[in-house]
């Protein structure tokens, strides 16, 4: 085994696997993964290329770049310090991933980033002018938001302001 020709075979394959990526050639980025590839994010953990490839379809609609700052490559590892570039809100985000390769090909995928970015924004209640003064009509109502039943007691400015920013009603 010559670790130094090992270690560029996986490395290119490794680059490969993002370029198809970005390329859209699932197809190809598939070749890149072993059948029983193990996929460990902050968001999501899952097992075989593919639910591996749907991830990356998925991702691939908001993914605009992917910019690979340092890689190495020892024995059946190789590691990328990246910025993912995504489309607005989130931007750029900074990553690092750990692959492990079996017989040149992606067993193991562990991928590392501060997941807040993608997570549900949260409409935080406010007061209107209104409450302010105590003078606001307060009500009791329930409303739903991405299938989940909530209760409110607040004014109806906030309230309909939220179904608003939900998607509720039409502005």
């Amino acid at each position: 085994m010559n670790t130094i020709t090992d270690n560029g075979r996986n490395l290119a394959v490794a680059e490969n696997y993002y370029h198809q990526m970005l390329q859209k050639n699932f197809g190809a980025m598939e070749k890149c993964l072993h059948p029983d590839v193990h996929f460990i994010g902050p968001l999501a953990e899952m097992y075989g290329k593919e639910a591996v490839v749907l991830a990356a379809k998925n991702l691939s609609q908001v993914l605009r770049d992917i910019k690979i700052r340092s890689k190495f490559a020892y024995q059946n590892q190789v590691m990328f310090a990246y910025d993912f570039m995504f489309t607005e809100p989130i931007g750029e985000l900074r990553a690092a991933v750990l692959m492990t390769f079996t017989e040149q090909i992606i067993s193991k995928i562990e991928l590392f980033f501060d997941g807040r970015p993608f997570e549900e924004k949260k409409i935080e209640p406010r007061l209107c002018w209104k409450c302010l003064q105590n003078k606001c009509d307060v009500f009791e109502s329930w409303f739903t938001y991405r299938n989940k039943f909530l209760k409110t007691l607040r004014c109806r400015v906030v309230f309909y302001e939220a179904q608003y920013l939900m998607g509720s009603l039409k502005g």
